[in-house]
């Protein structure tokens, strides 16, 4: 199949080069991968998050997966381990961020505030090498 496959997760840096496979193999070569670690919680760390967001949420052609700590999350104190998913949405008005957490044996799409979503990305993953982030991929027509 050509797919690179894991069998104990991912890291931020390897999965854009999975997605860029992914999408390869289905045909797609006009796009692009961006990997972004999330160092701090700077001003300018949120503006460029907020940045993504909003220009996500107003584009059909991209899409964003997360690279977070769980517990910061949800509050579950057994999530405190790095997890991967899919952003759904964007809530400019009340600056919330929709989470298809891909872990629906024991959670539904949630929403967490902006603040909550930059803060469980500023995290080190679990071999304490690299920050956590986002990995922003669009897609030409």
């Amino acid at each position: 199949d050509g797919v690179a496959q894991a069998k104990d997760g991912v890291s931020l840096d390897q999965l854009g080069p999975i997605l860029e496979q992914s999408l390869k193999a289905y045909g797609v070569n006009d796009f692009k991968v961006e990997v972004i670690h999330t160092e701090n919680a700077s001003a300018e760390t949120k503006k460029k998050i907020h940045d993504l967001l909003v220009k996500n949420e107003k584009n059909s052609n991209d899409f964003i997966i997360a690279y977070f700590l769980q517990s910061e999350f949800t509050g579950d104190p057994e999530g405190a381990i790095g997890h991967l998913a899919p952003v759904g949405a964007y809530d400019a008005q009340s600056k919330k961020v929709l989470i298809l957490d891909v872990d629906r044996q024991y959670y539904e799409p949630y929403w967490v505030s902006e603040e909550v979503f930059l803060k469980g990305m500023v995290t080190k993953d679990s071999g304490g090498k690299a920050f956590r982030g986002l990995v922003y991929v669009s897609v030409k027509k």
